[in-house]
């Protein structure tokens, strides 16, 4: 294999930055220190990877490129919202090459991800019948895939798995690239072929889903960031009630404690990335709106289980 990595996880920005292939941006919504586990491994044109954490998260970025990836939850994983719908572990999720994370997850999240250069994914579409898949997926990602498929996909990825830590020869080695190249792509898109004219219902409208993405962004490009939901309301033209409903919805809290965490976040990114010599908290957390230094390091050792004085000195 040309990679393979176990890991444990405190720290999240370690976790972001080792997880190979992916462009995590992940935002912590819930208090508590950060745990999680990896597992990757597979070739430049086949990839599998096992991820779980314990915290609630925006997740955001991006997904692989140049690679076409299927996602499904594990069983013990609780439902997430993904692209505007709730996704469950009987659905198997899509994303093309580059494409947005946009999802919410509640603490105990647990997904396996398989993900393909897109060049063999249209040459096993071609070979074994597939081709209809390649069109389907320009317009649909949310496959509802049966109990029996499901397992299917599930004790191949175990047996994979299994393969995989306990391989050293180069026979096992030809046989993991043949499973990881051919086989779990076939029981992928054999999962999700019955399903393309399933109906996904979306909860929201395209309007409230576009002003929710307005809103992720001006959190990450606007400076300074907004700080009131009168604020929101004005850039979205949608009232403090809608708002409330979509916030609990994708979310589970307010758009107040959306605005704050997502904030606190970003004063944390800056720290960790910090000269300690450098750089003053206060600095950093005026620059996100933060200007009652007591109650902004309350509020940060809530979320994030430390201090921002040691968060900085880990720098």
């Amino acid at each position: 294999m040309d990679f393979y990595q176990k890991v444990r996880f405190s720290d999240l920005d370690l976790f972001m930055e080792q997880t190979k292939s992916w462009n995590l941006d992940f935002r912590q919504l819930d208090g508590g220190s950060f745990s999680g586990t990896l597992i990757q491994y597979g070739f430049s044109n086949a990839q599998i990877g096992i991820g779980s954490f314990n915290r609630k998260f925006d997740q955001r970025g991006g997904a692989p490129a140049g690679l076409i990836t299927f996602a499904l939850l594990e069983p013990e994983s609780p439902p997430i919202i993904w692209r505007g719908a709730e996704v469950d572990q009987n659905t198997v999720m899509v994303y093309r090459p580059g494409d947005e994370i946009d999802c919410s997850s509640e603490p105990g999240f647990k997904v396996i991800t398989y993900s393909l250069s897109e060049q063999s994914f249209l040459e096993h579409c071609h070979l074994q019948g597939f081709q209809k898949l390649v069109k389907i997926l320009q317009h649909q990602r949310i496959f509802p895939i049966s109990p029996l498929e499901k397992q299917k996909l599930f004790e191949i990825i175990a047996r994979t798995n299994r393969m995989v830590s306990r391989s050293s020869e180069e026979c096992e080695q030809e046989t993991i690239k043949d499973v990881l190249g051919f086989r779990i792509a076939h029981r992928f898109m054999e999962a999700i072929a019955d399903s393309v004219h399933a109906e996904i219902k979306h909860p929201i409208t395209d309007r409230s889903e576009k002003a929710l993405r307005l809103i992720e962004d001006s959190l990450t490009c606007a400076s300074p960031p907004p700080t009131k939901v009168s604020e929101l309301c004005e850039m979205t033209g949608l009232s403090e009630r809608t708002l409330q409903y979509l916030f609990m919805w994708k979310y589970g809290i307010t758009p107040m404690a959306y605005l704050k965490r997502s904030r606190l976040n970003t004063v944390r990114k800056m720290l960790r990335r910090a000269d300690p010599g450098k750089l003053k908290i206060s600095d950093a957390a005026n620059a996100e709106g933060f200007w009652h230094m007591g109650q902004f390091a309350a509020d940060y050792q809530k979320l994030f289980g430390e201090l921002p004085s040691q968060t900085l000195s880990n720098a």
